[in-house]
Parts: C-alpha cells; structure tokens; sequence
C-alpha cells in the first residue's frame, strides 16, 4: 500500500489570525449564524415564511456541521523526533511523526507553530495504521530561546462552519545557537602574545604556555601580528621576503575566555546587533580553539547572573558553552569572583581574553585585580583582520 502524500499549503507568517486557536466557532460560522438569525427575525416580522425556513435551512446545516466537525481527528498522535542543533541564521529542519491509531477516516489540517511562525498540512487520505513523516524548515535570525506550542489536528467538515481541534504533540523548545564567525587562531595567538607580554618574563611564560607542543607543518609569507620569533630567517633570505613557520598543535594550548556582553537597556538596534556579534565572535573563538581533541578553552560569561562552564579538553563541552551563550540576553556586567572560583586549579592559571561590548569593561578590571596579572580585553565594535562575521 502506497503511503499517502499531504500537501504541503503554505507556511504562515501572520499569526494575529490565530490559527492554532482551538476556537469552537470558526469565522465562517460565526457570520453564518447572524445571517441565519437575520433571516428569521426578518421572516417573523414580515410573515414571511420562505424566508424563516431558510434561516432554519442554515441553521440545520450548521447544526449538521458542529455535530460531523472533529471525527476524523480520533486516534491521529504526532512524534516530534529530537531537534538538531540550530545556528542563527542558517536554515534547519526537524522531523515530525504522524500517525492514525483506530478505524476513523477524513482530512484534516495539522499545525505546526513555532517562534511565531506556523507550517501548516492539509492531510489527506491517511488510512488507519499508516504514518507520514513531515518536515519542518525554519530559519532563526536570532540566537535564544524558541517555544514551540503544541501541535493541533484541525477540522471543520463538511463544512467549515464550525471547528474543532485536539493536541497531537506536546510543546517544545529550540536552542538556537549563536552563528559562528570565522577565526584566525594564529593572527590571534600573534595578537595575544603582544598584549600579554609586559616583561621578558611573562613572555616566555605566555609562549610557552600557548605554543607547548607546536610542530612545523609549512611556511608562509609574514602577516601582522605574526611573532619575530617564527621567521625563518634561511627561507626569508632565499625568498628576500619574510617567511614565517606555521605550527601545528599536538598539545593544544589553554585559554580563559570571558565575555561580558554589556547591554544599555533599554537597547537600541545598534547596540543588539553588536551584542549578536559578539556571541558570534565568542561562538567561533570557542569552536575553533576547543576543536582539537587536547583543546583546553573555559569560558565565564560576566552577565546579570555569571555563568561559569569548564570542562575536559576538546570539543565535547561546545554544545554546552554555545548554549549558554544563546540564552544570555545581555544587560550589566555581574560579579565575577564566585564565577572564577567555580574553575579549575588550570583554567586560573591560564592566559585570559576578555572579549566585550563595553569600552571602559569593568569586568576585565574586575579580572584583572582578583587574578593579579595581565588581562587582553578585545572590544568588538568593528571588524578585525582575526575574525570574519558570517554575512547572510
């Protein structure tokens, strides 16, 4: 037997018609019954008796429909498989499960609304035991949080007078994740070495504690923010430019990243689109120096209420720091102290780059005074030669 097909309407952006509202009376029925007693009240007051029997006439038919309407809604349940993760402003799908359980038939309109937005299915002719699986595609311009309401079968045979609905699947949530910029970790490195290193010493120190393990894997040209120490002084000579040694990680370095994503409220647009770029940037830093399997990056996110994730090296702990950089809505900078005791003996020891929205950052001073050593505060407020936003 050949599984039916639904057909797919159309995806509905206007929500202020309420769609999924499980309303009795439906529009149409509802002028229909004032037409049905306009025509009553007419044909009483002018004798009229054409006129009652076809205000009763209506009012039969929308009788006949409240009693048809929701029939074929018996034994119809809707699986809505696990959500894969979703970045901001790239296009995701998710996968829903309907099925029809008992011995009903008859069409009918399921809904799926999401984040303000609803996909809708006319469903036609799904016999009893069969299954269809739906697909929903959504684009989420925004990191944060997402409710998705629960799922309505639809009907209002034969007429669509009267309308009747039951919940199929049961409410969700979606995390979509802050869209990832792209990272230059080795003009990054170049940068951090020069802001870190003060004296002689705290630079043999930060060197060696973000090159441990670096093996030469090629040459390339020299680029700002490379270190002196990198050139190759023999292929410089024989090329008459300055060539540097790019290194590749076997034992990845460590980082303490702190983000403070300082917002004025009440914020205006400029100021929520540098917030989403700095999620972005934070996002990219995160995914690209955690990626090795030896990646060592803890991260504090300085909002109202300081969030602290630390972990074992390597990419296992993105999901969890991209997470919590989708649900922070941005706002004061909180106190870091309790923030930075809750990490590793590792994590205190490491270099720290503060990355915020905030010109004068109170946090990095905050940093700076309780762990008693140099702090790198990168302000994203414009574009930089060690990161690309993601142009949609």
């Amino acid at each position: 037997m050949v599984t039916p097909t639904p057909t797919n309407l159309r995806i509905i952006s206007q929500t202020g018609r309420k769609i999924v509202d499980a309303r009795f009376f439906s529009r149409e029925g509802v002028l229909w019954l004032l037409a049905a007693f306009g025509f009553l009240v007419v044909g009483v007051v002018k004798s009229i008796n054409l006129v009652i029997l076809l205000s009763y006439v209506m009012l039969g038919i929308w009788l006949l429909n409240l009693v048809q309407a929701g029939r074929s809604l018996h034994g119809i349940r809707a699986i809505r498989r696990a959500i894969p993760p979703l970045f901001a402003g790239e296009v995701g799908e998710w996968e829903i499960l309907l099925t029809r359980q008992g011995t009903t038939r008859g069409d009918f309109l399921v809904v799926e609304s999401y984040g303000g937005v609803s996909s809708a299915w006319w469903i036609s002719g799904l016999s009893p035991g069969m299954n269809y699986t739906l697909a929903v595609r959504a684009r989420f311009s925004r990191r944060g949080r997402y409710l998705i309401v629960p799922m309505l079968a639809m009907d209002g045979s034969p007429f669509g007078l009267v309308r009747r609905s039951n919940v199929v699947a049961e409410g969700d949530e979606i995390i979509v994740f802050p869209r990832p910029a792209t990272v230059d970790l080795d003009r990054l490195r170049g940068l951090l070495r020069w802001t870190w290193a003060r004296t002689d010493d705290e630079r043999h120190q930060v060197r060696r504690m973000m090159e441990t393990g670096l093996e030469i894997h090629g040459l390339r040209e020299y680029r700002t923010g490379d270190g002196y120490r990198k050139i190759d002084w023999k292929a410089t000579a024989r090329t008459n430019k300055l060539i540097v040694r790019e290194f590749e990680e076997s034992t990845p370095s460590r980082i303490l990243l702190i983000i403070e994503p300082y917002l004025q409220l009440p914020a205006e647009q400029p100021a929520l689109e540098q917030l989403e770029s700095l999620f972005s940037v934070a996002a990219g830093l995160t995914y690209e120096w955690r990626r090795p399997v030896g990646g060592a990056l803890s991260l504090i996110i300085a909002g109202e209420k300081p969030v602290t994730i630390d972990g074992p090296p390597g990419p296992g702990m993105i999901p969890h720091m991209l997470r919590a950089m989708a649900l922070e809505k941005g706002g004061p900078a909180g106190d870091i102290t309790s923030a930075l005791m809750e990490l590793s003996r590792g994590a205190l020891k490491s270099p720290v780059l503060v990355l915020t929205t905030h010109p004068q950052s109170p946090t990095a001073a905050a940093a700076q005074a309780l762990l008693g050593r140099t702090v790198t505060v990168l302000t994203i407020d414009a574009q930089s030669d060690w990161f690309e936003l993601s142009k949609e």
